[in-house]
């Protein structure tokens, strides 16, 4: 029993290292601002999420396929570089992961960062019919958020904002509906100086 609780926590203590090391690789490919600059970590990104993956949903003995304590972080992370590559498809595939994992009465938080993640992939695109897409999501999960919930307060706050820059890359005048909804919302904002200075519209 001893030897078994050891090998628990190693493995537990290995999975924490692996996930420590993508987050912080990740920090850096924030830091970057080209697009080819930002490509060259997600090979180490993918590398240490892929090893937390083999100690658990995928190793190689069926018993021990059970889940990650960090499942969902490492998925949120895991989507945001992809997303940060420019590689919307595999984003989308790792925060559509997250959203089936995730019970989102449970963690009500994770699952809206999840699909906040999503929606900023797509916004983020140079394709009008994701952006489109993307609108859709984050109207879809402002609508049905509890807010009662004081831990998902801050990603509506995301949310609404994110949505107004969605709607000011199409030129579409309900920006200007989105911005006076944040500004009623939330007064003393996070995101009070970015929600009053949109993005020019794009060309698709």
């Amino acid at each position: 029993k001893t030897q078994h609780k050891d090998n628990k926590r190693a493995k537990k203590y290995l999975q924490k290292s692996y996930f420590n090391m993508a987050v912080s690789i990740h920090l850096k490919q924030l830091g970057e601002t080209s697009l080819e600059n930002k490509k060259l970590y997600m090979d180490d990104i993918s590398n240490n999420i892929t090893k937390i993956e083999k100690l658990t949903i995928n190793h190689p003995n069926r018993a021990e396929r059970k889940p990650s304590a960090f499942l969902y972080e490492y998925l949120l992370i895991w989507g945001a570089s992809f997303a940060q590559a420019g590689d919307i498809k595999s984003a989308q595939s790792k925060f559509d992961k997250l959203l089936s994992f995730v019970n989102k009465v449970k963690y009500p938080k994770i699952y809206n960062l999840g699909v906040l993640g999503s929606a900023e992939a797509m916004i983020n695109s140079d394709s009008k019919s994701f952006v489109l897409i993307g609108i859709g999501r984050l109207k879809m999960a402002i609508e049905f958020m509890d807010t009662r919930k004081a831990e998902v307060i801050p990603v509506q706050e995301k949310m609404y904002l994110t949505l107004a820059r969605a709607y000011a890359y199409l030129g579409d005048d309900k920006r200007f509906e989105a911005r006076t909804m944040y500004n009623k919302k939330f007064p003393n904002g996070m995101f009070t100086t970015e929600i009053n200075d949109l993005p020019d519209k794009k060309s698709y």
